[in-house]
């Protein structure tokens, strides 16, 4: 009902791509086997620049530089219209995605001409691909944040967004939850898991699967702080399994309430039939184990006769940006370095310049003169409602 979406009615209208974000690694000969590399060793200088440039792996410690890759980044979009209502969902392979990023997709989705009243962002927060926070770079003093391959991820995530929105059609929705508690852990006091594996299958006037969305709240660290191949970690798999069973039908994972800490890390990793782990963490079987589990069990769960369906879902969304005072120092200096690549405000809303940054100190942070900027958003699609924080 509000100004350019006075219109709810009419068909409900859904369409889903994908494209790849996996970084360019330049690869390096380890003489000295210390996993980084030295004066001295022969590298491929991918980009030319006369420089080695490494890919730092984000999610464990500093220094984890990426030596090849064992499975494609994503970003991966549904678009959901009706009427003048028209929404964007993006699903990224990153370890995190901070408001100035989410708010470049939406400024570049509007300048290609791509008419959406909203587009939520959404990281898969996984361990095993570049960095785009910047804690994890090679030293405490040096970001891991690639310019560079952050305006690949902007361009390829409108990409996504653009082919999404040019493949709509006219759509039903099927809704389904399950549960399997053998495959998440808390390792963290207070014990709090949201055990739900919600999936949600958009279908055409044939019944055929347009995109499978599916949203579990597990963190995606299977492998470990030892891996250096590039990998999307369980949703890799999760996903998978969805498109063996539907290939035409793209399916997307958005990572659901993580805690304090939701984890792979404690879950026994494919029992034997005496219940002895066989895929310990740190390998790719394990996170196999768990990607394809919890995928073949939202696969049952959408088949079974426990769903819900909606022929013509409503379609709503609200959308709420604050700011808020930083309550963490140590990150809070993080991010006046410039290790920690985050916008900052003044507490009347103003952003902080780069002119104004050097003179930024704790003082005025823990005083709420220096803020950043977060979001709520409320998304509702027919029985389905979808808070995004």
């Amino acid at each position: 009902g509000m100004l350019g979406c006075e219109n709810g009615t009419g068909d409900f209208l859904v369409g889903a791509a994908s494209k790849t974000i996996t970084p360019t690694i330049e690869t390096w000969t380890d003489t000295n086997a210390n996993g980084e590399w030295d004066d001295g060793e022969a590298y491929d200088d991918v980009n030319k620049n006369g420089k080695w440039d490494g890919t730092w792996l984000a999610g464990f410690g500093m220094g984890r530089a990426a030596t090849g890759v064992h499975d494609d980044a994503w970003a991966r979009a549904v678009t959901l219209e009706r009427g003048d209502v028209s929404i964007g969902m993006v699903s990224l392979d990153c370890v995190g995605w901070f408001m100035q990023w989410s708010i470049a997709i939406r400024k570049a989705a509007a300048a290609a001409g791509l008419d959406f009243d909203h587009v939520l962002v959404s990281s898969t927060h996984v361990h095993e691909m570049q960095d785009t926070v910047g804690q994890w770079g090679k030293n405490a003093s040096t970001t891991g944040v690639n310019p560079a391959y952050m305006d690949y991820v902007i361009s390829q995530a409108v990409e996504a967004l653009k082919q999404a929105k040019a493949a709509q059609k006219k759509a039903s929705m099927v809704v389904a939850q399950t549960q399997r508690p053998e495959l998440v852990n808390d390792t963290r006091p207070p014990i709090v898991l949201d055990q739900n594996i919600n999936a949600i299958q958009f279908r055409d006037d044939a019944a055929a699967p347009i995109a499978n969305v599916v949203i579990w709240g597990n963190h995606p660290e299977a492998l470990g702080s030892d891996n250096t191949l590039l990998t999307s970690d369980y949703p890799h798999y999760l996903r998978e399994a969805f498109e063996a069973k539907w290939p035409s039908a793209p399916a997307i994972f958005f990572n659901g309430p993580l805690g304090g800490l939701t984890t792979t890390i404690g879950v026994k990793g494919c029992p034997d039939v005496n219940g002895a782990e066989t895929c310990p963490q740190g390998t790719f079987e394990r996170a196999e184990y768990i990607g394809k589990g919890a995928g073949e069990a939202a696969i049952a769960a959408l088949e079974g006769p426990n769903v819900t369906k909606d022929d013509a879902p409503t379609l709503a969304v609200r959308r709420r940006p604050l700011l808020v005072p930083p309550t963490n120092v140590v990150l809070a200096l993080g991010v006046i370095s410039g290790l920690i690549v985050r916008d900052m405000y003044w507490a009347d809303g103003r952003l902080v310049s780069d002119e104004e940054r050097p003179g930024i100190g704790v003082s005025l942070i823990s005083s709420g003169e220096v803020v950043v900027a977060t979001e709520v958003n409320g998304i509702e699609m027919g029985p389905v409602s979808i808070a995004g924080i």
